[in-house]
């Protein structure tokens, strides 16, 4: 049988019961389980959507479902962000108010292989997104973070 070292185990359920609506009133608080020992798990939209997620799924409907990614890291990154397996070419993230971001993780063909869809939730969660070198906003990110058809009807003259 192979023992789980206790410690990790407990600060992940201490983050996890932070969890909570931040309501300091359990009577009006109407996210609480019927059992108390029981973890809520907030979602936003954006980790309802990351949870329909299927591997397989290619970069473009990735983004159709989610929409335009907050960040993207790329091959030649360093830093916390960078990619550290070789078999993921890119992963992007989406600002998830509150939680972890979530994470996509695509292969050198832009198909999902891994995901997190970001239900980690504690007070100051932002604090751990990526700095402005990460942002889609920069040009050699921003086309791995948008759907490339929409770039071309967006840029597209109307008479």
């Amino acid at each position: 049988m192979k023992l789980i070292p206790l410690f990790p185990v407990l600060c992940f359920a201490v983050l996890a019961a932070s969890c909570g609506s931040g309501n300091s009133n359990p009577e009006s608080d109407t996210t609480a389980p019927a059992d108390p020992r029981q973890v809520v798990q907030l979602k936003d939209e954006t980790s309802l959507l990351a949870s329909l997620l299927v591997t397989g799924m290619t970069l473009e409907e990735v983004i159709d479902h989610l929409g335009e990614a907050d960040w993207a890291s790329i091959p030649g990154d360093t830093g916390e962000f960078q990619l550290y397996d070789s078999g993921i070419a890119l992963e992007l993230r989406w600002s998830n108010p509150g939680c972890s971001p979530v994470v996509a993780a695509f292969d050198r063909n832009m198909i999902l292989i891994d995901w997190d869809d970001g239900t980690l939730c504690f007070p100051g969660a932002e604090a751990y997104y990526p700095d402005e070198g990460f942002s889609c906003d920069l040009p050699d990110r921003h086309g791995y973070c948008v759907v490339q058809d929409s770039l071309f009807e967006e840029d597209q003259i109307l008479e």
